[in-house]
């Protein structure tokens, strides 16, 4: 109950997802992930080729290769399809997972 009562305080809602169905609710998953992932693979190929293979990847190295990847693939145009994706917003019957 406390949990409920802070949330209720913050005007957080909570949203329980029905079992099995998280794929077809989750716009990250749908159309996002897929983008970011071949993004930075492009970023960690070009850091290869560039150095000739002389380099290795390391901590220091993910920030400068991940922020060029994540900025490609999390804009609007990916945004707005992942929701339209899953039927989410705007709500779409024929393409939610319920229908």
């Amino acid at each position: 109950m406390k949990f409920i009562n802070f949330a209720d305080e913050y005007y957080i809602l909570i949203l329980i997802l029905p079992p099995h169905s998280t794929y077809h609710l989750q716009p990250l998953d749908i159309g996002l992930f897929s983008p970011l992932a071949s993004a930075y693979t492009t970023e960690l190929n070009n850091l290869m080729h560039n150095s000739l293979g002389m380099v290795s990847m390391s901590k220091r190295f993910f920030w400068s290769l991940f922020h060029p990847a994540w900025k490609q693939s999390f804009i609007e145009k990916n945004i707005v399809s992942a929701f339209e994706k899953t039927g989410i917003f705007p709500f779409n019957l024929e393409s939610s997972f319920y229908y």
